[in-house]
């Protein structure tokens, strides 16, 4: 059984090494000895050296461009990319690798809101959206309204209408033909019948956890599919 102790070292290692912690800020973080947390930052590598080549290749492309960018072409300035002073240029190289995943993961949410709040607007609903943290959004829904059913399937499909043409067009922009989906994403029927059917139509092969393990543990099969793809094991 996984503990939440666990599951909260698995999370801080998992994302940390990622996004580029060092032996001496892993081992604060998990109170263990830097040799430790260097085998463990080592071992990583080494089992998913792909991680590697990204964090490499985005932080010497972000070194010729002066930015990065997200899979909708929004881009992150890193004016201090190239500093001498190695603190400084150390900040900006983690947010060249940083900035591509969660920019991307950012602008899917936002395009979602739109697409929600345009089909609010469409079925004139009185409930409203309320705030968003990361990728969760939060209603205020009015009483006539708690047809939860009906609600769930207007927002998941605007959702839909968002994420799945983007899953389509990384397919088609690089030739890849595997695709990993987070298990917060498979968690929802449609955004899962929706990106199968798309896959099927390109020929390719969808990594998928099934429903029983989404849910509560989807944050962390979500980025072990994100580390697969980078891994070479899957494409997207």
């Amino acid at each position: 059984e996984v503990t939440s102790d666990m599951r909260r070292k698995a999370k801080t290692a998992n994302f940390g090494i990622i996004y580029g912690i060092s032996v001496f800020g892993l081992a604060e973080r998990l109170s263990i000895p830097r040799s430790e947390a260097k085998e463990l930052i080592d071992g990583y590598f080494s089992l998913y050296p792909k991680v590697k080549d990204y964090m490499s290749n985005i932080i010497s492309s972000a070194k010729d461009k002066g930015y990065v960018q997200t899979l909708f072409n929004r881009k992150r300035f890193l004016p201090d990319i190239n500093s001498r002073n190695s603190v400084v240029r150390g900040f900006s190289e983690r947010n060249a690798i940083n900035a591509p995943i969660q920019g991307t993961a950012a602008d899917i949410i936002k395009l979602a809101m739109v697409n929600i709040n345009n089909k609010k607007k469409k079925k004139k609903l009185q409930s409203k959206m309320i705030l968003q943290v990361h990728d969760e959004l939060n209603f205020n829904v009015v009483g006539e309204e708690l047809d939860i059913p009906s609600l769930c399937a207007s927002f998941s499909a605007a959702v839909s209408d968002t994420l799945v043409p983007r899953v389509v067009m990384a397919l088609e922009q690089t030739g890849h033909r595997k695709v990993a989906v987070a298990g917060g994403v498979a968690a929802n029927s449609r955004i899962r019948r929706d990106i199968l059917a798309a896959a099927e139509k390109l020929g390719a092969e969808v990594y998928m956890p099934p429903l029983s393990l989404c849910g509560d543990n989807g944050a962390m099969i979500g980025a072990q599919a994100y580390y697969e793809y980078l891994a070479g094991n899957v494409a997207d």
